[in-house]
């Protein structure tokens, strides 16, 4: 912002300390005489209030002054061109989806299946391993375990439980829904 000199009518000239900016000294000068200081007494790095905001004064000629304003916002950080910006986004979307991972919407059916005690270790581990998700083990008079199965390997899931548990599992479907399976 240049300023002709002759214009220029501040109210204060500030004093910043070097070490610590909050601190700001107001009223190193304030002329009562005069209705506001005068242009002669500013130096380069003076701060002073003009138009209700305070300047830095950045450079002195002849014709004009170069202030800088000192009450707009600095958000700090660093300024990235158009093309830092897409390679940041660009990264930060990489690692989102990366850490995302991929999943499949299939269609699965919910399963509740009852064993008692002494089937359950048995079911337990081979369920460990089949391609169903575990939602849910209640452990009351038997052990009830809710399953969610893809719909494709319903079928055959099931007789296997069947198999493994000697036909001692009790199962009931509890609902079909789309389900995200990972990759």
């Amino acid at each position: 912002m240049n300023t002709v000199l002759k214009n220029l009518d501040f109210d204060k000239l500030i004093e910043l300390p070097d070490n610590d900016k909050s601190e700001i000294k107001t009223t190193v000068f304030e002329n009562t005489e005069k209705k506001s200081p005068d242009v002669s007494e500013l130096s380069v790095g003076d701060v002073i209030l003009y138009d209700g905001k305070r300047r830095k004064v950045e450079q002195i000629s002849e014709n004009s002054i170069s202030l800088k304003d000192l009450d707009a916002p600095d958000f700090g950080g660093i300024l990235l061109g158009a093309g830092g910006l897409v390679r940041a986004y660009a990264q930060g979307s990489k690692a989102a989806l990366d850490a995302a991972g991929v999943v499949v919407m299939e269609k699965s059916a919910r399963h509740m299946v009852e064993v008692d005690y002494s089937t359950w270790q048995r079911l337990e581990y081979f369920l460990r391993s089949a391609p169903v998700i575990i939602e849910h083990t209640e452990f009351g008079a038997s052990v009830v375990c809710t399953l969610m199965v893809r719909v494709a390997d319903e079928e055959n899931m099931l007789a296997e439980i069947t198999r493994i548990t000697d036909g001692k599992a009790e199962t009931l479907e509890d609902g079909t829904l789309f389900y995200p399976w990972a990759e």
